[in-house]
């Protein structure tokens, strides 16, 4: 037997049949195409930086939920 992501996560393995609706699945809204232009020029002119101030690892998916939740 393989494990999942999902399993890892706790969720169980997703199957049709215990689906008792259909699901649609859609991509989230994210903004315009002009709005993400303005970003990607706005980078590098402020001279943005990503800052990562904790790394979790796929074991602890749960834990980095709850922290990105506080």
């Amino acid at each position: 037997m393989q494990a999942s992501l999902l399993d890892d996560l706790g969720v169980g393995p997703l199957v049709p049949h215990r689906w008792s609706n259909p699901v649609m699945i859609r991509c989230p809204y994210a903004g315009s195409c002009s709005g993400f232009q303005v970003t990607n020029r706005a980078i590098p002119a402020h001279q943005l930086q990503p800052v990562i101030d904790e790394v979790f690892r796929l074991a602890e998916a749960n834990e980095s939920y709850r922290y990105f939740a506080d």
